[in-house]
This record gives structure tokens, sequence and C-alpha cells, in this order.
């Protein structure tokens, strides 16, 4: 059991560590450019990007505290992707689609929420299941919109 839980994390962090190298061509290319609304989003993308690393490295050391600091930041911006998404913004993929991304951006957040009560509680069951849901809301918004 802890070998298929490890053998989980370690597909994990390594999807997220390739996520991670094309997130950082892609903030290139939208920093050369300036920030439109759509940018924007994506620019949140990334930051989610790298507190989800963070986060995972947290649950797997089994330090709650790495698991806040990650997290409760994350939670605090979620304010400017709903202000881009009321300003207009539209995603380059499934442009016409962007109350679904509405959609799947309220369950992201439902499951960041969870997964910052599960280390606010210190409980390591409900940081991997936290993780997970996370990691699930990720790549189901992923395949529409990434």
């Amino acid at each position: 059991m802890v070998k298929g839980r490890m053998a989980f994390l370690a597909v994990v962090i390594f999807s997220f560590f390739l996520t991670a190298l094309s997130f950082a061509a892609e903030e290139g290319a939208v920093k050369a450019t300036g920030a439109v609304p759509g940018e924007a989003i994506e620019m949140q993308m990334i930051s989610f990007n790298l507190m989800i690393q963070e986060a995972v490295s947290g649950v797997i050391a089994g330090d709650a505290k790495s698991v806040l600091q990650a997290v409760e930041p994350a939670l605090g911006n979620m304010d400017k992707v709903h202000a881009a998404l009321k300003s207009g913004a539209k995603l380059k993929k499934n442009a016409g689609k962007m109350k679904d991304f509405d959609s799947l951006d309220k369950k992201f957040q439902a499951k960041l929420v969870a997964l910052r009560d599960a280390a606010k509680k210190k409980d390591q069951k409900g940081m991997l299941k936290g993780t997970a849901g996370v990691i699930e809301a990720c790549a189901n918004c992923h395949q529409k919109f990434k």
C-alpha cells in the first residue's frame, strides 16, 4: 500500500515537473507580449501550477505548514481569475465555453479549500485525498482548455 502511494506521488510529481516546463515557456511568451485578460488567467494558472508543486512536496513530507503556506496565497488569488472572467476574458482553446471554465474553476477552488482544511487539521490522509482532488480538478480543466 505504501509503495503504491509513493509510486502514485512520484508520477504526480513528475507530471507536474513536465507541466511546469511547458508553463515556463508560455510564461515567457505572455510576458513578452503583455498580459490581456485571457493571458492574466493563464498567468494565474502558472502560479497555481507552482503552488501545487509546493503543496505536493509538503504532503509527501507530512508538513502541513508547508501545504498551508502554498495553498492559502493561491486561494487569495482566486479573485484575479474571477475578475478576469467578469471582464470578458477568453482563453485560446474553447474560448466560447468560458462558462464551462468558470464552473471547472469553482470546482478547483472547492478542492483547494478541502486541501487547505485538511492541512489545518494536520490530517495526512485528508491532505493526500485533497491533493488528488486538486490534481483531478486541474486535469479536468486542462483537457478542455489547455
